[in-house]
């Protein structure tokens, strides 16, 4: 397996335990513990939490539940899922977006960035989390769109 980066073309094994990566919504003494030398930024679950989420699946796949009985939840993270997780990329969402770009509507563009920019998706991303201050209020000067490459 070959893979392209900015440094060229690798081989996989060149990438196993280079930590180019950073981990987050990781307690901070789980990384140390188990991926030792990796940053971590943003602090989240650790030991107990995996645990308690992975003894939950088991119970779901051995359990009693009769919604279960014959499929696992499939979650949700890219594809909607109709019991999976909430996420950004809702069928109206994509639905809209495609509409937007298919009409060439910037009227229907808007209504999509309004559904990705409203307090639900925000809530979804790390990014949500950060308030964005427009440049006034950080007393900087605007750049002009056309200096903008």
């Amino acid at each position: 397996l070959k893979v392209m980066s900015k440094m060229g073309i690798s081989t996989y094994q060149s990438y196993c335990g280079a930590q180019i990566f950073d981990a987050i919504g990781l307690k901070s003494d789980f990384v140390q513990k188990y991926f030792t030398g990796t940053a971590t930024l943003i602090e989240g679950v650790g030991l107990d939490e995996i645990a308690a989420e992975t003894v939950s699946r088991h119970t779901d796949g051995f359990g009693d539940d009769p919604v279960l009985r014959n499929s696992l939840e499939v979650g949700g993270e890219y594809m909607f899922r109709m019991r999976g997780e909430a996420h950004m990329w809702s069928p109206d969402a994509v639905a809209t977006l495609q509409h937007a770009v298919r009409q060439g509507s910037w009227d229907t563009f808007k209504d999509y960035s309004a559904q990705i920019d409203s307090e639900t998706a925000r809530a979804q991303t790390i990014r949500g989390l950060f308030k964005i201050r427009l440049a006034e209020e950080t007393g900087r000067k605007k750049v002009a769109l056309d200096e903008v490459m």
